[in-house]
């Protein structure tokens, strides 16, 4: 649970952050879909480098990316209540991926935080690299196929349920690690 918990938790980030940089600059109304390009990647770094470096100071790791999946969810939702609409898709947007910056930078430092020796620590990172590819390559595949099949819904419910996976994995490994039976 100490090597695993930090890739399963970002297999759940990948699956989400690439997709919806990718379905949702073409989904938002011209007038605004360069901000929301734009926009995206910057605001998720911005606040894992500012607030979530705070927070690190306040939370553990482990803490911090469940919180940040919490936090995505109203972003999700915004996007399925303003879909088509270009100002709340990009308040939906920067919410979302400012919350997803923040669970990106606590599953990083939540490797050293769970691995204390220099070996576990590489193979945390390597289970990292590996489930962040199948996330990666996973993701926009299956929510632009719920986002064909069933609209800004599919999207948005799958995307909820991911976030929840997220917060869930972490609370199972924890209990995992404090040798609690499941």
């Amino acid at each position: 649970p100490r090597l695993a918990a930090p890739a399963m938790g970002f297999c759940c980030y990948t699956f989400l952050y690439v997709a919806v940089l990718t379905l949702l600059p073409p989904e938002t109304p011209e007038t605004h879909r360069a901000l929301i390009a734009a926009g995206m990647p910057l605001v998720s770094i911005a606040v894992s480098l500012t607030l979530g470096v705070q927070l690190l100071r306040r939370l553990s790791a482990v803490q911090l990316v469940q919180l940040g999946y919490a936090a995505a969810i109203p972003g999700f939702l915004l996007l399925w209540a303003f879909w088509g609409q270009g100002a709340g898709m990009v308040a939906g947007g920067f919410l979302l991926s400012g919350a997803l910056g923040i669970v990106q930078g606590a599953s990083f430092a939540s490797i050293p935080e769970l691995n204390p020796t220099a070996d576990s620590r590489a193979r945390a990172a390597g289970a990292v690299a590996q489930l962040g590819n199948l996330g990666t390559t996973t993701g926009t595949p299956v929510l632009a196929a719920l986002l064909a099949a069933i609209g800004p819904a599919g999207l948005a419910i799958a995307s909820v349920i991911l976030c929840a996976i997220g917060i869930g994995i972490h609370a199972l490994q924890r209990a995992r690690r404090a040798g609690i039976p499941l």
